[in-house]
């Protein structure tokens, strides 16, 4: 920016690219698919490719949207509330919930009363990254997801449930 110098940097390293630039462009099979601000791009993909390419994401696919109502049904039980401006999705096409991985709360059953977009989760996997945790939890038979977490005392195990909140803000509908 001092110099008043455009340099085109080409790398396949999503992290790099996020530091070091001010505008992104994803491409596939030589088309742009999405550009924009690393931001943009992180919290505002424009399709299922991007936001896996970008950071990690949980992509579920939806059983029904109901577009009147912001909310979309994973599974028989599982409504997911999600902000009116993160329904992204075409009414005619098959739609995915899109979450990341951080973006995932979990509770214990006590802590999560009153809190909205909260499932019963069990524990599947438990995986130590060192500055987080990743979590496999399985809301039910059809839907699986990832939560990373920071690492906190007396974390749960496998096999416990847990509630797991998927906030509305950060649930986006392609």
């Amino acid at each position: 920016n001092q110099l008043g110098v455009t340099t085109l940097y080409v790398t396949h390293d999503q992290v790099e690219a996020m530091v070091l630039s001010d505008q992104i462009c994803v491409m596939k099979h030589g088309q742009i698919i999405q550009q924009g601000t690393p931001e943009d791009l992180y919290e505002r993909p424009a399709n299922i490719f991007v936001a896996e390419f970008i950071g990690q994401a949980n992509v579920l696919p939806a059983l029904k949207v109901d577009f009147q109502k912001s909310q979309i049904t994973l599974d028989e039980g599982i409504d997911v509330q999600v902000s009116s401006g993160n329904i992204r999705g075409e009414k005619n096409q098959m739609q995915h919930l899109i979450i990341r991985h951080h973006q995932i709360k979990l509770h214990s059953f006590q802590s999560s009363e009153n809190i909205k977009n909260t499932f019963k989760a069990r524990i599947i996997q438990k995986t130590y990254l060192g500055d987080r945790i990743r979590f496999g939890l399985e809301l039910s038979h059809r839907c699986q997801l990832i939560a990373e977490v920071t690492p906190y005392p007396n974390m749960p195990n496998v096999g416990v449930q847990v509630m797991a909140e998927l906030p509305a803000d950060d649930c986006i509908v392609l």
